[in-house]
């Protein structure tokens, strides 16, 4: 997605971790990727992008999918990699 709004969700340059959703008028993705060479675990949380509890999306590289939970995607990535949700 190359047009549409772009918003920081999260980044912690310590544990290499960054998060951020592009979006426009039809379409939402939201991009986490982990740049350490260690494997991390990721709490974003996601109500404020309209992802309610129990909604499942779908990673666009992998075709990995995860729910939301307590108003959360929580996922394990390994080192150097990332995921597109929509």
């Amino acid at each position: 997605m190359s047009r549409g709004g772009f918003e920081r969700l999260y980044v912690n340059d310590k544990r290499g971790i960054g998060a951020f959703v592009r979006q426009d008028e039809q379409n939402l993705i939201v991009v986490i990727v982990n740049a350490s060479s260690s494997g991390r675990t990721v709490i974003l949380p996601v109500e404020g992008l309209g992802w309610t509890d129990g909604s499942i999306h779908r990673d666009v590289l992998s075709g990995g999918s995860w729910s939301t939970n307590r108003g959360a995607i929580n996922l394990a990535l390994a080192p150097f990699s990332g995921v597109w949700l929509v």
